[in-house]
């Protein structure tokens, strides 16, 4: 499972990454766009979007405890000078352990304005992250 996402082409980005790598993977995005694409669930079948709330944040903690997804879970986040992921991140951490749950590993990704070829380094960081660790969940 995949949650996350500030913007609908971050969601999109990856959706696409996981249609591309032929994984079918639940997308939880945080964001919706303006107009609902109509193609959204033929082209995005495991795409879906919520509000980003607390209320949310514990339906997607109940989730991982529902389908007994016990697994590492992997946070992906910008790391932005303005820290805007960390209280979305503390959120969805305080959640997890109340499910007896952790955010067992923390990859931070510079922002895409100080990288020549953003899509390709974060493809790179992420089957690394596949390669070195067997997690079942990220929240991005």
């Amino acid at each position: 499972m995949i949650v996350g996402m500030h913007t609908w082409t971050q969601a999109v980005s990856v959706a696409e990454l996981m249609h591309e790598a032929q994984v079918d993977v639940p997308t939880i995005s945080f964001v919706a766009p303006s107009i609902t694409p109509p193609l959204m669930p033929i082209r995005w079948p495991s795409l879906v979007r919520l509000t980003s709330s607390e209320t949310n944040v514990k339906c997607i903690a109940d989730m991982v405890h529902v389908y007994n997804w016990h697994h590492s879970v992997v946070a992906i986040y910008e790391d932005d000078t303005y820290g805007g992921d960390s209280i979305m991140l503390a959120l969805i951490s305080e959640a997890l352990q109340d499910v007896s749950m952790i955010i067992e590993y923390h990859l931070a990704l510079p922002s895409p304005a100080y990288l020549p070829n953003p899509r390709c380094f974060i493809h790179e960081e992420l089957f690394k992250l596949i390669e070195h660790t067997q997690p079942r969940i990220f929240v991005v």
